[in-house]
């Protein structure tokens, strides 16, 4: 993500312009994390594995605080500031990204219905 806002800052015209304004007021850390996910999720075989990931990504993402962040700046107060955290792409570490691809414990973890087991 860093190497693709990196190359639109360094583009001249409008559609980079505009592009680089929209992601910087994207959560980075959502972001980076939506970026590896769609890298990782053409490798996974089956469909029961990337349910499971995209799943375990999500429980995750609906919990961090950048979720409610940007509810509450684009729908509670309608001031389209969301305060993200960290702020910026280059402060979400790969460590911080890789959390979210972690597998849940088998209790929360996303299961097939029986007939795809």
């Amino acid at each position: 993500f860093d190497e693709i806002l990196a190359a639109l800052e360094a583009e001249d015209g409008d559609w980079a312009t505009d592009t680089l304004a929209a992601l910087k007021k994207r959560s980075p850390t959502a972001c980076k994390v939506s970026l590896r996910m769609l890298v990782e999720s053409p490798q996974q075989l089956h469909f029961v594995d990337e349910m499971r990931m995209e799943y375990a990504i999500m429980a995750r993402m609906h919990r961090a605080p950048d979720f409610a962040e940007g509810v509450r700046a684009l729908l509670i107060d309608k001031t389209g500031d969301p305060a993200w955290s960290p702020p910026t792409a280059a402060e979400v570490t790969p460590a911080m990204v890789d959390a979210y691809f972690e597998p849940l414990p088998p209790a929360e973890a996303w299961t097939p219905l029986p007939a795809y087991r």
